[in-house]
């Protein structure tokens, strides 16, 4: 409660200026009811049936790395993760020459592409979704993109290209080689806050943000920012490795309403308990 950073104090703010439990819960029900009318179908994705419509939980996205020896790209999902341990593993082969690799004898396959928020091409590690958790009627499920999914991550696309969002570069020299804590391999070409973030929840946190005017409520989505971003790894758990901002190959992408959701039943019972 000592710290006199910007946030810092934000953060000790709200702890010590306590809020009429009906005001928060009216103001939380009316955010978390808007995100659902308005932003709930960018978290939806169609079942095998194809007819029903899925919530999603959660989207894996994967880096892509290239081959030493035949210098084709290896998804690294596909090829490193067991299924059966849910593990990273140590060695694995190249899906196209069968060559034995581990990931620290690879490069990372770029890409370059544009960036909506800056207005201007960048280039980034390639990472593809590949896999997506989701239930439909109380059950879940798993499957792997399709061809209705990408065209939902492309209209988001077109949107952010659209809208006027906020983001930062990162430190100095214009956002490059930033603090100490910059690495310059899974850090490449992240040069803004936005890229610490999926284009999807980049867009819903922004109008998560801009429906929020009550200081209370915007302490709880503060709360929730390290784990809807990229530090989420998928096989490491938690809200991602503290002290760094470390991008694993395998990023969690949550569904920031689920998360949010959660969020204010347990502030709820803290006000009103």
């Amino acid at each position: 409660l000592n710290d006199l950073s910007p946030i810092a104090t934000f953060i000790s703010s709200n702890y010590n200026n306590p809020i009429p439990p009906t005001v928060f819960r009216k103001a939380a029900n009316d955010l978390v009811e808007f995100l659902k009318t308005q932003w709930a179908w960018v978290y939806e994705t169609l079942h095998n049936d194809d007819k029903s419509k899925g919530r999603i939980h959660y989207v894996v996205w994967s880096d892509v790395f290239i081959c030493p020896s035949c210098t084709q790209d290896i998804i690294f999902f596909d090829s490193a993760f067991s299924k059966d341990t849910g593990k990273v593993q140590g060695e694995f082969h190249c899906p196209h020459c069968d060559t034995t690799l581990s990931k620290r004898t690879l490069e990372h396959a770029t890409e370059t592409y544009f960036d909506p928020i800056l207005e201007r091409s960048n280039k980034r590690n390639k990472q593809v979704p590949v896999l997506i958790n989701y239930s439909v009627g109380g059950k879940r499920y798993e499957k792997a993109p399709t061809a209705q999914d990408c065209e939902t991550l492309k209209k988001i696309d077109e949107l952010l290209s659209r809208e006027i969002l906020s983001s930062h570069p990162m430190m100095h020299k214009g956002g490059e080689g930033w603090g100490a804590i910059w690495r310059a391999g899974y850090h490449f070409g992240i040069t803004h806050t936005h890229h610490f973030y999926t284009p999807r929840n980049f867009l819903v946190l922004n109008k998560v943000w801009e429906r929020c005017t009550l200081p209370q409520l915007r302490w709880a989505i503060t709360s929730i920012l390290n784990y809807v971003n990229k530090k989420q790894s998928f096989t490491g758990g938690g809200g991602g490795m503290p002290g760094v901002l470390y991008i694993a190959s395998l990023v969690q992408e949550k569904n920031i309403i689920e998360v949010l959701e959660r969020k204010i039943r347990s502030l709820l019972l803290a006000f009103d308990p």
